[in-house]
């Protein structure tokens, strides 16, 4: 999950040398100021002319991560961080901000440790302290979270915030009890705490109390009006007060929000198909099935409303993946042999029921084995009756936000750049050609090997640096592949932070 943290940097802090080294005195400046306007490439610009001449101060090296951050360039922060800190181990910012590199690319253990030598030297600095606490609870590090949380709240006592992720913390030890205790306190500090109201209403639709639920959830959206996972929440308690159309319009307003919502579209369609919407339903479990193919489940409702809606094929099909999983499926054999019936397969028809038969008379004689097959279904048995733990799971721990970078291109296609035609082309120019010709022949691993022997040669060759990071994204390595953008990026193709926006969030 994304991390949306806040971030206390001092923009306008005293200069980087004495007065008399002007220069760079103002390109610092202009640097900064770049970055409070939000224009994040212009920034790199000016910092990058500074560590050109100036590479021992670690200043310029932490500005540079700072504009790379709010671009989302996590990889490439950490990197001037890490400069940063070689230069200059005592500061609090540096360690700061490549923990929350570290905590965006889902490295918590290594954040962690970032987090505590930055409070080594800021004690009293509350969004580090509550990182740290996040950040042991999403490595299920429960103790650990409630110690720091201990702390914190020796330090400021009566913070809702800390008291909703104590109730955060108890929830995954399931612990409801004690969950509720803490959620009571921050909501008697402040009753229209958006976290509090969702931990509340969690806790009550996991009770079965549905209409102090719904009133909960709403309650908790008017704080938080784009949560989505409170519509998904809300529409649950009002599926088991049979309120069905209050419950697909919660659903429908969760998936506007968030249109990738696994959970949402997989409950619309059971619901849809509950009140007779099978097309609909089939189009929520398509999508569903994209997400996940391997979902069992999914791919057994959808055969059930394939068959209402006459695709017998399909139905077939879906039913014959199930199958393949679970051998031993004997409800599936018969579904099957009844839609090939249908459409006039009376041999298929009786080699289903040919095998249910017999497996009827093997379990009457004792002779039926165990089905052994190993599957693990991760998503599909998230019915409605589930949402209750759903909705705790999902509440993960709320930040101050962050504003984002301006790049907002999110569409931007995996392609090749061209370099630009040159009369005397350098041996690296030419490799790199080279490997955009093997890319055109679908050849990417030679092509990889071709921009590897340019790099080989020129370092700083920022289109090979593209293509080769465009290449193994397509090859699926994602780390490799938003390294090499980075470093393009910050050699001046600014392009390259359109890709890097993107991948890093998936």
């Amino acid at each position: 999950m994304k991390w949306r943290l806040s971030i206390l940097i001092l923009l306008f802090a005293t200069a980087l040398t004495s007065r008399a080294q002007i220069n760079t005195d103002r390109i610092v400046q202009m640097g900064r100021t770049a970055i409070y306007y939000e224009d994040y490439v212009l920034a790199i610009q000016r910092f990058n002319l500074v560590i050109a001449s100036k590479n021992w101060l670690p200043e310029p090296y932490f500005y540079r991560g700072l504009a790379k951050f709010y671009l989302e360039d996590y990889k490439g922060a950490e990197r001037d961080c890490s400069e940063a800190i070689s230069r200059n181990a005592y500061k609090f910012d540096y360690y700061y901000l490549r923990a929350l590199c570290r905590s965006n690319q889902d490295r918590f253990d290594d954040a962690i440790e970032d987090y505590r030598s930055a409070i080594h030297q800021n004690r009293v600095d509350r969004n580090c302290w509550y990182n740290l606490a996040a950040s042991y609870l999403n490595t299920k590090r429960y103790d650990e979270a409630n110690a720091t949380l201990d702390t914190m709240l020796t330090l400021w006592p009566k913070d809702p915030a800390e008291m909703s992720m104590k109730a955060q913390v108890y929830l995954c030890k399931e612990d409801t009890t004690q969950a509720e205790q803490w959620t009571d306190r921050a909501l008697e500090m402040d009753e229209y705490n958006g976290v509090a109201l969702s931990l509340k209403a969690a806790i009550l639709l996991h009770r079965d109390s549905n209409s102090l639920a719904e009133a909960t959830f709403t309650k908790a959206l008017v704080q938080r009006p784009r949560e989505s996972n409170l519509y998904a929440g809300r529409a649950i308690s009002r599926y088991h007060q049979n309120n069905l159309r209050g419950a697909m319009a919660d659903y429908d307003q969760a998936i506007e929000i968030d249109s990738l919502s696994y959970t949402s579209h997989y409950n619309r369609g059971l619901l849809r198909a509950q009140v007779g919407e099978d097309n609909k339903a089939i189009e929520d479990f398509n999508f569903v099935l994209r997400l996940d193919p391997q979902d069992v489940i999914a791919l057994y409702n959808r055969s059930l409303l394939l068959d209402n809606v006459g695709d017998y094929q399909g139905a077939i099909r879906d039913l014959s993946s199930v199958i393949k999983v679970y051998p031993q499926f004997w409800a599936g054999y018969q579904q099957r042999a009844a839609i090939k019936r249908k459409i006039g397969d009376v041999a298929g028809a009786e080699r289903d029921e040919f095998r249910v038969l017999k497996a009827r008379m093997d379990a009457s004689q004792g002779k039926l084995k165990r089905d052994t097959t190993r599957h693990t279904v991760k998503k599909g048995q998230r019915q409605l009756e589930d949402h209750a733990r759903l909705i705790s799971e999902d509440e993960a721990p709320q930040y101050a936000d962050l504003a984002r970078g301006k790049v907002q291109n999110r569409h931007t296609e995996l392609t090749l750049i061209e370099r630009p035609k040159t009369d005397t082309p350098s041996e690296a120019d030419m490799l790199f050609d080279q490997g955009n010709h093997y890319f055109v022949l679908g050849d990417y691993v030679t092509a990889v090997d071709s921009y590897t022997e340019a790099l080989n040669i020129d370092d700083r060759h920022r289109e090979s640096l593209y293509n080769r990071g465009v290449v193994y994204l397509l090859l699926d390595k994602k780390e490799e592949g938003l390294a090499d953008l980075s470093k393009a990026g910050e050699l001046g193709l600014y392009s390259a932070y359109n890709l890097i926006k993107r991948y890093s969030q998936k």
